[in-house]
């Protein structure tokens, strides 16, 4: 049980000339001379009522609170410290290595590069160790725009032979279509001809056997006239059968007797072959 009839920080009895006083912070019962400290509001101010002081543990134990917590804050401000050089030294090689960066465009693309060889030689005046970023930006973007009109002049050229190639295909396929009608118009000629010449190889085969028919028929006409001879009746010159038959071949002149010619010949051997 708590002793309310002393203060419990240096243990003085309370009476008229030292009252009982109470710590606003940790409620214990203190004297006048104890409560040496005053307590911040919510905003971190101090009050200057008496009835928010505090005692002087509590005094120094805020203290050493606020000592802990500002040694924490340096060590933290120079963590701050250290990582914001770090990233400003990262930032530093990243702004150069980006400056490096448009170096290199400006030196690729730009109007003196071999890229664009047509170009005339323009003398820009920027050295290129010493030369501001914004102007190497500036300078980047001109060579950009260079570049732009280069790369439109090269699309149009391109599409002008993307359409000259289509006109070629079309032109290609027409040509195409016309040699596959002559090849087949060729075919047709081919099958034509050879079948001329079948027609010719028949004919003269028709024509062989013709002549030998011709043959056939005028030695047949030559042995019906020989037998004609044979049996006339009032014949002045009789010979013999087979001298008569022998004989060589010659045309007789017609006679009147043509149908006893005809009645005769059907007699003929050779006539019905």
């Amino acid at each position: 049980m708590k002793d309310f009839t002393s203060c419990e920080v240096c243990g003085i009895r309370f009476g008229i000339i030292s009252w009982k006083r109470f710590c606003a912070k940790c409620n214990r019962t203190c004297c006048r001379d104890c409560l040496t400290g005053r307590l911040k509001d919510a905003e971190g101010n101090y009050s200057d009522l008496e009835r928010v002081k505090i005692c002087s543990d509590c005094v120094v134990a805020e203290s050493t609170t606020q000592s802990i917590s500002i040694h924490e804050d340096l060590e933290l401000t120079g963590q701050i410290n250290r990582d914001l050089r770090l990233e400003l030294k990262e930032k530093i090689l990243a702004l150069e290595k980006f400056r490096t960066f448009l170096l290199q465009i400006s030196t690729t693309f730009g109007p003196n590069s071999d890229l664009f060889p047509s170009s005339d030689c323009v003398e820009n005046g920027l050295d290129d160790r010493n030369c501001d970023i914004g102007e190497l930006i500036t300078k980047c973007q001109d060579d950009f725009e260079n570049m732009q009109d280069k790369i439109r002049m090269m699309r149009r050229r391109y599409e002008t032979s993307i359409s000259n190639e289509e006109s070629s295909r079309s032109e290609i396929d027409r040509l195409n279509r016309e040699i596959e009608i002559i090849s087949t118009e060729r075919d047709s000629l081919r099958t034509a001809l050879s079948r001329v010449d079948d027609l010719r190889h028949d004919m003269e085969d028709y024509k062989q056997h013709y002549l030998e028919v011709m043959r056939d028929y005028n030695d047949l006409l030559v042995r019906c006239r020989k037998l004609e001879l044979l049996l006339r009746p009032n014949h002045s010159n009789r010979t013999d059968l087979s001298s008569v038959l022998n004989e060589s071949n010659h045309q007789l002149p017609r006679n009147h007797n043509r149908l006893r010619f005809w009645l005769f010949s059907s007699c003929c051997p050779r006539f019905f072959r």
